[in-house]
């Protein structure tokens, strides 16, 4: 997947929506909950995660990899 800056994603599995706010400097898998982001206008089963033991995401807060450079916000929480 071609992350750009702006690029709205949406994890496949639950309801976390993510607005892209500096994209990677190399291609990355992207992923919540282990499983790869998709387009946010992408159809979505939402069938929840394996394992849903995590913090979850929370909306308006920048997550960050300081190896890939990506930084995304979060625009819908999830579990």
């Amino acid at each position: 997947m071609d992350i750009k800056a702006g690029s709205r994603l949406a994890c496949p599995e639950c309801s976390v929506e993510l607005v892209v706010v500096r994209p990677p400097n190399s291609p990355v898998a992207l992923t919540c909950g282990g499983v790869e982001v998709v387009d946010a206008a992408a159809d979505r089963p939402g069938g929840g995660h394996a394992d849903a033991s995590g913090d979850g995401t929370l909306v308006g807060k920048r997550y960050a990899d300081e190896d890939s450079g990506i930084e995304v916000l979060c625009a819908k929480p999830g579990p």
